[in-house]
């Protein structure tokens, strides 16, 4: 990876920051030619990042979080956005870039050392320096339409039929999110992230992807625990035109699962836990001799499946295609294992991907989590959406991230 100064940023001052600093720290090739700074000081002025390499010399980047239907007029010294419903002037991004090179040069000259003796480059710098400007959400827009299976068109509950903003409606998963989705060959794999962080839609979009792309998959089974999450991943599935049942995606809470397996009802609420002990022990005992076999298995909310429900679900993958995700919130495991992953016929090891980025909470939360970084700045910013549940639940955009991460609550104690 390139040199990144500094190299352990624990917050950024916006998300179109941390997606180009990621890139430039994995992009810039061969490593020991790139040397990239963040937010350098320049006579007090802070460009956002300055890269570096011998052979291109130094380049000035400014990266703006704008999207192309904020941008109402555009000049060489200003453009005209619409933020927050009101259009706004701000200095053209390219012109301030330049306005940094110019600094950038006068330091130059101020040093001398690297001033050209050359006659005919003479007073000039021996260090070339240029501009640029990067539009991360841009990016993101050329990304879905490169490979629009990345893009997430969330089931509309609208009476009227009508999308309330672009925005609203046309969401990507993110970079980390969609590496994890695209890995369509077989193995296992745990994804292990907090509430919020997209694991379902990645399970959806992974789901979609083994159909498209993977000849020897035909039959999925996508499982959960939670009834009513069923009819939001069908409509999500259904949304990216990805057939369902047998022949498709079958899409079924755990104890539908052990209805299909056993062949009888199963009362799927307000029993005894006795009575659901029993049809799992049950369940796992026909299982094995239970000739229907996926070619891959999606499990969902797999912090709510103990270590024989878990059993059931991987005695019916097909050895020979050998798929399994599992989707899970370690920090609200029920049953706490008691075996390992090897235990259950899971092989896990190198495939543990974890999710870092929250999407979606409460408002009481977000509110309380604002305060607690800085009241002030809490009590002037504007209310805290309502909570989203399955149905309504924004798609992973972290422009639309309504509440801090750790990093900026650690930041905030910090300040105070």
């Amino acid at each position: 990876m390139a040199v990144m100064i500094p190299d352990d940023v624990e917050q950024f001052s916006t998300d179109g920051e941390r997606q180009f600093y990621g890139f430039l720290k994995t992009a810039a090739k061969p490593d020991s030619k790139y040397t990239a700074w963040y937010l350098p000081d320049i006579n007090g002025r802070e460009p956002d990042f300055i890269l570096y390499c011998k052979d291109t010399g130094l380049t000035i980047f400014e990266v703006k979080d704008w999207s192309l239907f904020q941008i109402q007029e555009a000049n060489p010294n200003h453009f005209i956005l619409i933020m927050d419903g009101h259009p706004e002037q701000l200095e053209n991004p390219l012109k301030q870039a330049k306005t940094y090179s110019h600094f950038l040069m006068d330091k130059i000259h101020e040093d001398r050392r690297l001033i050209s003796n050359d006659p005919l480059h003479s007073g000039n710098s021996k260090i070339p320096i240029a501009e640029g400007v990067v539009f991360p959400n841009e990016f993101q827009h050329l990304r879905q339409l490169l490979f629009p299976m990345i893009r997430i068109e969330m089931p509309d509950r609208d009476p009227g039929g009508q999308r309330l903003h672009e925005k609203q409606r046309i969401k990507l998963l993110d970079h980390h999110q969609e590496v994890i989705a695209r890995k369509f060959d077989s193995g296992h794999r745990i994804i292990s992230g907090p509430s919020g962080s997209g694991k379902t839609l990645i399970l959806v979009h992974q789901a979609a992807m083994l159909k498209q792309y993977n000849p020897n998959v035909k039959r999925i089974l996508f499982v959960c625990y939670n009834i009513t999450l069923v009819n939001f991943i069908k409509r999500c599935l259904a949304e990216k035109k990805v057939p369902l049942g047998e022949n498709g995606v079958e899409v079924l809470h755990f104890f539908e699962l052990c209805e299909k397996i056993l062949g009888e009802p199963v009362t799927c609420e307000n029993e005894e836990t006795a009575y659901y002990d029993m049809v799992i022990e049950e369940t796992l005992r026909k299982a094995t001799d239970f000739t229907e076999k996926y070619d891959a298995v999606l499990v969902d909310e797999g912090q709510d499946f103990s270590d024989d429900m878990y059993r059931i679900v991987v005695s019916l993958l097909n050895p020979a295609t050998n798929h399994l995700s599992i989707a899970l919130d370690d920090n609200q495991n029920i049953y706490r294992k008691k075996q390992t992953w090897k235990d259950l016929g899971i092989q896990d090891r190198g495939h543990v991907h974890r999710l870092s980025w929250m999407y979606r909470n409460s408002s009481p939360l977000a509110d309380f989590a604002r305060r607690f970084i800085n009241e002030k700045n809490a009590e002037s910013s504007p209310p805290a959406e309502p909570i989203q549940d399955y149905q309504t639940m924004p798609g992973p955009e972290p422009e639309i991230r309504q509440f801090p991460t750790l990093d900026e609550l650690n930041q905030g104690r910090k300040n105070r």
